[in-house]
């Protein structure tokens, strides 16, 4: 899938869901990081500061891991083998963060947000569960556009 098709499908997500309340009511940044991402994805991330999220500005991140601090709202997981995407997905349990790949499985696997190929269309699968136990809500509209993945089904 190309760095600009990725990139805006975050950014899509970004407009559907919703994130609790945090506790300062200032405008700080929404964090996106892409976890052990090729420098291909940089400059179409670059694009994503030039917009915001609910008036909070975008703010991109290329890591190598997860930071030891919570600062990302989305995390994409780019290149990551399947026993570093289930460190991290422990690490990311219960916390308000939306976790994305494009790797085949990520939403059985435990993640949120599963990009799919299908008859040369992106598809998307959606474990509503982790997405829930999260405190993350979303839209309904992106929901009716998803494959459903509910924890009882793995």
């Amino acid at each position: 899938m190309a760095g600009d098709l990725k990139v805006s499908y975050l950014y899509s997500f970004s407009k559907y869901v919703q994130w609790p309340q945090g506790p300062s009511p200032g405008p700080r940044s929404f964090d996106i990081c892409v976890i052990r991402g090729d420098d291909r994805l940089g400059p179409h991330l670059r694009r994503l500061e030039k917009r915001t999220v609910n008036g909070r500005p975008i703010v991109t991140h290329m890591l190598s891991g997860l930071p030891d601090e919570q600062i990302c709202e989305m995390v994409y997981f780019a290149a990551c083998s399947r026993s570093e995407i289930a460190a991290d997905l422990e690490r990311l349990a219960g916390t308000p963060v939306l976790t994305i790949a494009d790797i085949a499985g990520f939403a059985v696997q435990g993640g949120m947000i599963e990009l799919t190929r299908e008859d040369d269309r992106i598809r998307f699968r959606i474990n509503v569960d982790k997405v829930r136990g999260a405190g993350l809500r979303i839209s309904s509209r992106l929901l009716k556009l998803a494959t459903i993945v509910r924890e009882m089904e793995y």
